[in-house]
């Protein structure tokens, strides 16, 4: 009678201990999960943190890149052959482009309690690039900038911002290259085409030179007399060019894989558009939006301006492909036209300036409108200086850093070469 006693005793010890390991286990899964949970929003916490001093330092980058091409841009002589930011707080007015002329051009701005930011664009990361971009070597044409924005903790407000007390929280660093656009015509001509023998100007069109031109070509092939029924006014009316060049090179100073990044309007080549009455993909692009004055259009395809969006203003236009002006739109602009295959146009059609086709140019051929193209010299002159002046030529590069107190000294975080 007491073996069966001491079989249920022991049954009892056994479950009892299965339950205690049941709930140790229980309790170190939970541990762990709950361990593993604060480490990741730990680290959650520590990457958002992370990210926004990032992005806070490529903002002010960004920012001294900005102030850099302001400070290229308004140099009353232009091209500009020397970076020198100066600060002059005696002259009247006071001139304060930088608050460390040695240095470069540089800003530093509160953000909130102790915390700082600050740009640089370091003489010594700024560099006159013309020869390695086909120009004349120091002309002042392209400039490769690199722009620094640092965020740093300010415990010393008389130490340097990189050393002492003062820590770097992050920075940024931007490369870029700014250029102006050359706009050379092969002639001062209003209409400047490389097949004269492909020219028809239609009854409804009128091509006005001034005392100047109204048709220039290249010499060795004439324009069909037949063709030309509508009016040309110029002195002279047509005129052959000897060494007429049209290309890029020789007109924009450089390649149109380069002067597209520039645009202020860009069509890429593979941007598909549709018809917005068929509903029908037709091949032609489209400008959607309104174009502010003294804007830089590059489509990268055939071009076609309709009445659903004419082109206004003062513009360079350059249409890698055809154009396609069908009739009943309201285009009324100025400035410089250039394409390098076919062009159509159809009025009603105003433009004040130089158009530049490289292929067959068909003008005014039906009774929609009037097609009047002029020569202005005011509009050239205006769009040359505003377009002339430098703007940004490529995307920027970017360099990133950690914090540290040597790290504006260093090349930690700068652009690469």
């Amino acid at each position: 009678m007491v073996r069966p006693q001491r079989s249920k005793d022991k049954g009892r010890r056994e479950r009892g201990s299965a339950l205690t390991w049941a709930l140790f286990f229980v309790v170190v899964v939970s541990g762990m999960i709950v361990s593993h949970t604060i480490y990741l929003a730990a680290n959650r916490r520590d990457m958002d943190v992370r990210f926004r001093q990032s992005a806070l330092s490529t903002s002010f980058a960004r920012s001294g890149a900005l102030d850099a091409l302001g400070w290229f841009q308004k140099q009353g002589v232009q091209p500009v052959l020397n970076f020198t930011p100066r600060r002059e707080t005696e002259a009247n007015p006071p001139i304060e482009d930088t608050i460390d002329p040695t240095l470069g051009l540089v800003r530093e701005f509160e953000i909130r309690g102790g915390l700082w930011g600050r740009y640089e664009i370091r003489k010594t990361e700024v560099a006159d690039v013309s020869e390695l971009r086909g120009l004349t070597k120091g002309s002042g044409s392209v400039w490769d900038i690199t722009a620094r924005g640092y965020l740093y903790q300010r415990q010393d407000a008389g130490a340097p911002f990189d050393s002492g007390a003062n820590r770097i929280v992050a920075m940024t660093s931007l490369r870029t290259e700014l250029r102006g656009i050359a706009m050379v015509a092969p002639s001062q001509a209003t209409i400047c085409v490389s097949r004269p023998d492909q020219l028809e100007v239609g009854p409804y069109a009128v091509i006005d030179g001034g005392s100047r031109p109204a048709v220039a070509h290249p010499t060795g092939v004439l324009p069909v007399a037949a063709t030309l029924v509508g009016l040309l006014l110029g002195a002279p009316a047509v005129q052959a060019v000897s060494g007429y060049d049209d290309t890029p090179r020789k007109v924009f100073k450089m390649g149109l894989e380069e002067l597209g990044p520039m645009a202020d309007v860009m069509i890429k080549q593979d941007d598909v558009y549709v018809d917005p009455i068929t509903l029908l993909a037709d091949g032609y692009a489209r400008i959607k939006s309104k174009v502010a004055d003294y804007s830089v259009i590059f489509s990268g395809k055939d071009l076609r301006l309709d009445n659903t969006r004419p082109l206004k203003g003062k513009v360079l236009l350059v249409v890698r492909g055809n154009l396609d002006v069908p009739g009943g739109g309201a285009n009324r602009a100025g400035g410089i036209l250039y394409v390098t295959g076919d062009a159509s146009i159809e009025g009603p059609f105003a433009f004040r300036g130089i158009v530049i086709v490289g292929g067959r140019l068909k003008l005014g051929q039906t009774g929609a409108g009037k097609v009047q193209i002029s020569y202005d010299s005011s509009v050239l002159d205006s769009l040359r200086d505003r377009i002339g002046r430098y703007r940004f030529a490529r995307a920027f590069s970017v360099g990133t850093g950690t914090s540290g107190p040597d790290l504006a000294g260093s090349e930690a975080g700068a652009a690469p070469k």
